[in-house]
């Protein structure tokens, strides 16, 4: 048994390299970029302006759920441990707002 205590909840001090957060960078902001271009782009076909395939609505939320693990991932990248506290507060609060959304 260790007399350190309880280390479940210890953040340590990670070493990250520039590529590692230079990859969760890109991730975050090309997740974003391909949410919003399936947004336009739905868009655009309900408006009549252009013709992408679309069947339904469901490809926005697809996309959307992409970027939001994208961004999960992307902050543990960016951050380490901090990150991974970070996404587990956003989960939390995602899901409260996603349940207050649904009748």
């Amino acid at each position: 048994m260790t007399t350190q205590g309880d280390l479940l909840h210890v953040v340590t001090d990670d070493n990250l390299s520039p590529g590692r957060m230079a990859c969760g960078r890109v991730i975050i902001w090309g997740s974003g970029a391909v949410l919003v271009l399936v947004a336009a782009a739905q868009a655009l076909q309900a408006a009549g302006i252009g013709d992408f395939g679309f069947a339904n609505w469901r490809p926005t939320p697809y996309a959307y759920v992409f970027w939001a693990i994208c961004l999960c991932w992307g902050q543990v990248l960016t951050r380490g441990e901090q990150g991974k506290r970070v996404k587990t507060e956003r989960q939390s609060l995602s899901g409260e707002s996603v349940m207050a959304d649904r009748p």
